[in-house]
């Protein structure tokens, strides 16, 4: 019996992230991928607790713009605002996020 032996690809290897990254910035999509990873970074950091007092959560251009229903909850983001978009651009391995808008 033959067996054919397989050798491992290891010039061309890419992780599946890198190469959806490649994608949009050959798209002109950078920005689009920028603020969907920008809303995942937040969900992640900010977890479920937040969210049922955030009746909308909106990225654009470097911006987040949130509508909380709360205002004890807006109070104590506005506090920690600026360590909110540290940990969100660090998650991002970019400084994209430049202001935290909240209405």
């Amino acid at each position: 019996m033959y067996r054919k032996k397989y050798e491992k690809r290891t010039s061309n290897q890419q992780s599946l992230s890198e190469l959806i990254d490649f994608i949009f910035k050959q798209a002109g999509k950078e920005e689009l991928m920028l603020e969907v990873k920008a809303e995942i970074a937040w969900r992640k950091l900010m977890g479920t607790f937040l969210e049922q007092w955030t009746d909308k959560m909106e990225v654009k251009k470097g911006v987040i713009y949130l509508k909380i229903n709360s205002p004890a909850m807006r109070n104590e983001i506005i506090y920690a605002k600026s360590k909110i978009i540290e940990n969100i651009n660090e998650e991002l391995d970019k400084d994209y996020i430049y202001d935290l808008k909240i209405y």
